[in-house]
């Protein structure tokens, strides 16, 4: 009878081994399809591949003489430009670039569009693959959920039905950033799931590893988990083994912060972040003069730029409204749940309201040209893993309702996917596109585009691009027209501004043509 026991546990250990692999591959190659081959206007990816293709092709984080060096995103230290964001991510895929170069000969002077494809879909790529394929183990090694259905359900909600989703396909830092950070939850959980493994050194310093990781790849959200994980440990430990586990947590921290410190130092001569360095911003023709943490100062109306982040035009329950079940979920658990998920829920929570805070009272243009509320992509895998047994193993009209609410979810996700920096309203910032200014959300901008990708003849007149854009038909084909260049789409753009020349010839049309197509030749 015992042996039989062992044979059927490794039976079902190599099944969920297969099911593992095979969610990994399948989200992968989702990653390949959907990856994109251009870059856009609005600066982000182009501050980090600045760095990238500096490093690579002359051996400087400068990047002054870079292709990239239009980006706006950026910081002016010791008489040179450099990347203003967290180096670790643009070092790695630095080091990929470099093997590129001389390994098959890939570079982006040769092969533009398959240097930017590849330099995206390793790290970007592998981190979403990896997120799901940890997040579909979770559902059975942490909540015991054994339903296939409702295991891919559940995995689904989290990674197709976020931001994650929308930003899978293009270089960014929150898609691996919300990876680490929600294996680090992940481990964090197990700690509490057996009461044995709590003085576990290795899964300590794992956890410790994986969230200062996050922390690396995106400063504001991984420093608040990090923080809020040591506090949990320490305190939810007994007493007499505080100091055992806080210590060994630290240490696996301590390397991914000492890593990016040296990084730093190195580049600037600095151990300070360029984003803690408001004077780096004080250049000529710079766009973040706030006087705050990466230029950027806080909203003057902090209330309406609280709802506009929470349920308005970037609003993180509007564009994932899988996340509304899911904090209620996280509720239940701080409430009702078993210890290791009271631990978990409340400590997510913590987090996710101080993340949010953060990003309310210290911003004040919603990520710039983005799709949501961007800022929060990385938390938002974490809340959804609350979702529990409770909701996806619920019956009835509450489990209709979570399936329609992931149904949307995934369709606005999707609609993201299109076009994940798109040209929008930019909140209180002082500088802004005039015509861009107009269209407020994000979500509009994105159905207004697609309207012209299917049918270009009758999208500037259509009735959503007027109540969306502007009732006005060249300011509309003017918008459409940055639109399609901002994706890479210069034969669309070219036919959406002349015609828009045709309808109105202004001098605001003219200047937002030139505008639009002033650093064309620097791109690709």
């Amino acid at each position: 009878m015992g042996e039989y026991q062992h044979n059927k546990v490794d039976l079902n250990a190599q099944a969920e081994k297969r099911l593992y692999w095979s969610v990994f591959f399948s989200a992968f190659l989702i990653c390949l399809a959907l990856t994109k081959t251009y870059v856009s206007y609005s600066g982000n990816e182009a501050s980090r591949l600045a760095m990238i293709e500096s490093l690579v092709e002359r051996g400087t984080f400068v990047i002054d003489n870079s292709p990239f060096a239009w980006t706006p995103d950026k910081a002016f230290v010791n008489g040179h430009y450099y990347c203003d964001k967290p180096p670790l991510l643009p070092l790695i895929s630095a080091g990929e670039a470099w093997l590129l170069k001389h390994g098959p000969g890939i570079s982006f002077s040769n092969h533009p569009h398959l240097w930017l494809y590849l330099l995206t879909v390793l790290p970007v790529g592998l981190s979403a693959a990896w997120l799901a394929a940890v997040f579909f183990s979770d559902t059975l090694r942490l909540w015991n959920i054994e339903s296939l259905k409702n295991r891919l359900i559940y995995t689904i909600a989290a990674w197709a039905g976020t931001l994650i989703f929308s930003y899978c396909g293009t270089y960014n830092n929150h898609l691996p950033a919300a990876a680490f950070l929600y294996a680090a939850l992940s481990r964090f959980a197990s700690l509490y799931k057996s009461s044995e493994e709590i003085r576990y050194r290795k899964s300590l310093s794992l956890c410790g590893f994986l969230i200062a990781m996050a922390f690396a790849l995106d400063f504001p959200p991984g420093a608040v988990f990090m923080i809020v994980f040591w506090v949990a440990i320490f305190t939810k430990t007994p007493h007499s083994g505080r100091l055992y586990a806080a210590w060994w947590y630290t240490i696996g921290a301590a390397l991914p912060i000492i890593a990016t410190l040296i990084i730093n130092f190195i580049m600037v001569g600095t151990l300070k972040p360029l984003y803690m360095i408001p004077s780096a911003y004080n250049y000529p023709g710079s766009e973040f003069q706030g006087g705050g943490a990466a230029g950027i100062f806080s909203p003057v109306y902090p209330l309406q730029y609280a709802f506009h982040a929470l349920f308005g035009y970037r609003g993180i329950f509007l564009y994932s409204p899988i996340l509304i079940p899911a904090v209620g979920g996280m509720i239940w658990y701080i409430r009702h749940g078993e210890r290791w998920a009271k631990i978990a829920a409340l400590t997510t929570c913590g987090g996710f309201i101080t993340t949010l805070l953060f990003y309310i009272l210290f911003t004040h243009n919603f990520g710039g040209w983005s799709y949501g509320f961007r800022y929060m992509a990385p938390v938002m895998p974490a809340i959804v893993f609350f979702l529990g047994p409770r909701w996806i193993e619920s019956t009835g009209m509450r489990k209709n309702l979570l399936l329609e609410l992931c149904a949307i979810s995934v369709l606005l996700a999707a609609l993201g996917n299109f076009n994940p920096w798109c040209p929008c309203w930019e909140g209180e910032r002082k500088s802004q596109n005039q015509i861009v200014s107009n269209v407020r959300s994000p979500l509009a901008a994105n159905i207004v585009l697609l309207r012209a990708v299917i049918d270009p003849s009758s999208a500037p007149d259509s009735r959503i691009a007027k109540y969306m854009v502007s009732r006005d038909d060249a300011m509309a084909a003017a918008y459409i027209g940055i639109s399609f260049l901002n994706r890479g789409d210069t034969h669309r753009a070219e036919i959406m501004f002349q015609r828009a020349v045709d309808l109105e010839p202004t001098e605001l049309i003219f200047n937002t043509y030139l505008e639009a197509v002033r650093p064309q030749n620097k791109k690709f």
